[in-house]
């Protein structure tokens, strides 16, 4: 056996084991070396495979297998199926009889041959995933050890052994979706992480985790039906079908053929949902009332990545055609609409899920734009996104434990009570949107690729302003000072045993993306380049060679800006410096700010006796604490405006199906 077939065996059997182990035995000890011990393992395996691949994609494949994944997706969908039904959730029921349905027609009619095909691929892109999925997911994992246990005392059940077991086999569901080459077995590891992150989300089994469980299934079911309709479609609707993956990247047929690029159409609708993308957005929402690390898990290195890996994937297939610039508007409306909740949002968890889905539907715009420039700055953003949001969901979840609240007006003075956690979160926030990290060195490539298509730059410049309106308040409350005499440091709940695990999990994560960011063009040369020059040869050769021009204003990258003669810099400064003012300026134009607090102070505000910091005499002579606060809009950016957003990110998504089955009929 060949020695990348034992490591793509081992990248899914081993965090599969652990996770089974984990479940099986009882002791708290022999489930952090496990865990340690596979993200030590996974950590050095990720090194082997960057040193090992080659530039050129290699195809391995386990013939023979093919029956026992079928076997297991039928497995998976009645599972579904069942869910549906116990909690008489009809839409669910009905997604997985059509998923049933197709997978019969696909095996038992259409009978595809997968002996040419190449089960896995391993070339640079997968490689960077997986670097992604298995070093930042096990660091994850690592955290999740004491984070689960000292939340045993804030919860009625313990219910640490089944978490663990879908916990970690998220990240062998992961590993496998990112290296599967053949689109049936892309398809069983694609719904696996469904599976996944419904046992997750719904971990509590309170009222709303149950309810917000189902919602995610639901959503992603839709997904998981368009994509089993593309490879039916795949495979019926034209003479070049094929199960490879790389084929289908690699093919020009959708400038020709509108069978081929509904095809596409559906895997991006599936990536769309994936990624929860506007109008699916609500699942990762509701993914909130999961455990902490399950948050930090699917935002930064899994299941919402799939989407924009799929996209990044497919990128020279849907190049040039209609398809291209739907993607790129849905991904910068997503990026503007997110931005512009989280901007109205208290909640340091619902600030990051916005952020998050504002982040993806960056990454997908640039790949609808398709330029060798905005790719490349897709697979940045990739990177940069994933560890910058590892540390800060981790961070805000310590946060919420020291403190007992998530609320962002709730961390003013943190500096003063946990200074290295504030000074972790204050790196994080910072790492997304200023320089000079890695993820403000991705935007401006995506905005100067953007040029090409003003709706989307204008959406671009919009959202980026937005960002920086709520990162920029945010950190700001951490910053700031609290009132009168220096605040007592928090007590601390959880064993000097356990803030090691907090503090090697955050401090790995922080140094590396300040580390990253200062090399970034180390990170050009050795990640990024590598992974797209086989789909853009000509553009990243240089690239390889030492001399990094990716993100040069060269007219390979922008022909139609070249003819401008816009001197290089002005043009982003310009549009950025101009959305800022507009940002900050037209919500008190137009809208009736409204502060969120949490109380208020009584008359004159005379301070409690011997208090000298923050309480003050309130009605019956009774003490409250002053609390600062800060603008929300919560009179325009609300529940209402969100449905509207959604209602317009849905309008577009069927307008993009529409235009291409018209094309096809």
């Amino acid at each position: 056996m060949s020695a990348l077939k034992t490591f793509l065996l081992m990248s899914v059997f081993l965090p599969f084991s652990v996770a089974l182990a984990s479940y099986i035995i009882k002791d708290t000890n022999w489930r952090r070396i496990l865990v340690v011990t596979m993200s030590l393992i996974l950590g050095l395996a990720a090194y082997w495979l960057y040193a090992k691949v080659p530039l050129t994609p290699v195809f391995i494949s386990f013939h023979g297998w093919e029956k026992a994944v079928t076997f297991l997706d039928i497995l998976l969908l009645f599972y579904i199926l069942y869910v549906g039904i116990e909690n008489r959730h009809l839409p669910i029921g009905i997604l997985a009889i059509l998923q049933l349905a197709l997978v019969a027609y696909v095996e038992g009619f259409l009978g595809p041959d997968s002996r040419a095909v190449g089960t896995f691929a391993v070339d640079r892109l997968s490689v960077v995933m997986f670097l992604v999925v298995s070093v930042i997911g096990s660091l994850i994992c690592v955290y999740a050890l004491p984070y689960m246990e000292e939340r045993i005392e804030h919860v009625e059940l313990d219910r640490n052994r089944r978490f663990f077991f879908w916990f970690v086999s998220f990240l062998a569901v992961m590993n496998g979706l990112v290296f599967a080459n053949n689109v049936l077995w892309l398809y069983f590891f694609w719904e696996a992480t469904t599976l996944c992150s419904f046992q997750l989300i719904g971990h509590d089994d309170t009222e709303e985790a149950r309810r917000n469980s189902l919602h995610a299934l639901y959503l992603n079911s839709v997904g998981g039906l368009a994509m089993i309709a593309g490879i039916t479609v795949m495979l019926a609707g034209f003479t070049g079908r094929t199960l490879s993956l790389a084929d289908i990247a690699a093919s020009d047929l959708g400038l020709v053929s509108p069978v081929f690029l509904l095809a596409l159409a559906l895997f991006m609708t599936a990536a769309f949902t994936k990624s929860a993308q506007f109008p699916f957005q609500n699942w990762l929402l509701g993914a909130m009332v999961a455990p902490t690390p399950v948050s930090a898990l699917l935002h930064s290195s899994t299941m919402v990545k799939a989407g924009v890996y799929l996209a990044v994937r497919l990128a020279p297939a849907y190049d040039g055609t209609a398809l291209a610039t739907f993607i790129a508007l849905i991904g910068a409306f997503s990026f503007f609409a997110a931005s512009l909740m989280a901007a109205g949002n208290g909640d340091s968890k619902a600030v990051l899920a916005y952020s998050t889905v504002a982040n993806l539907g960056l990454i997908f715009a640039c790949c609808g734009i398709d330029l060798p420039l905005s790719v490349a700055a897709a697979v940045l953003l990739i990177i940069f996104h994933a560890l910058a949001k590892g540390v800060l969901f981790m961070g805000a979840g310590v946060i919420e434990h020291r403190l007992g609240s998530r609320n962002i007006e709730s961390m003013e003075g943190l500096g003063e009570k946990l200074p290295l956690l504030a000074l972790l979160m204050v790196g994080g926030g910072f790492a997304m949107f200023l320089p000079p990290f890695g993820m403000l060195f991705s935007k401006w490539a995506a905005m100067a690729s953007a040029a090409i298509s003003p709706l989307v730059l204008l959406l671009f410049v919009a959202g980026s302003a937005l960002t920086t309106v709520f990162w920029s308040k945010w950190m700001g409350r951490i910053l700031a000072a609290s009132p009168g005499r220096v605040a007592k440091r928090a007590t601390t709940h959880v064993s000097s045993r356990g803030a090691g695990y907090y503090a090697v999990s955050l401090g790995i994560l922080g140094l590396a993306t300040l580390v990253l960011s200062f090399g970034v063009t180390t990170v050009i040369d050795r990640l990024v380049a590598p992974a797209l020059v086989w789909f853009y040869p000509l553009a990243f050769q240089p690239a390889l060679g030492g001399n990094v021009i990716l993100f040069s204003w060269a007219s390979f990258f922008h022909p139609n800006l070249a003819a401008t003669g816009l001197p290089e810099g002005v043009f982003p400064f310009g549009l950025m410096g101009g959305a800022l003012v507009a940002t900050l300026v037209l919500p008190w134009l137009l809208f009736r700010p409204e502060f969120q607090t949490t109380s208020s102070v009584y008359l004159c505000g005379e301070n409690m006796p011997g208090e000298e910091n923050r309480c003050f005499v309130s009605s019956m002579e009774r003490g409250t604490e002053m609390a600062l606060a800060g603008y929300y809009f919560t009179g325009f950016i609300n529940e209402g405006l969100l449905r509207r957003l959604g209602w317009m990110g849905g309008a577009i998504l069927v307008l993009m199906l529409g235009v291409i089955v018209l094309w096809v009929l």
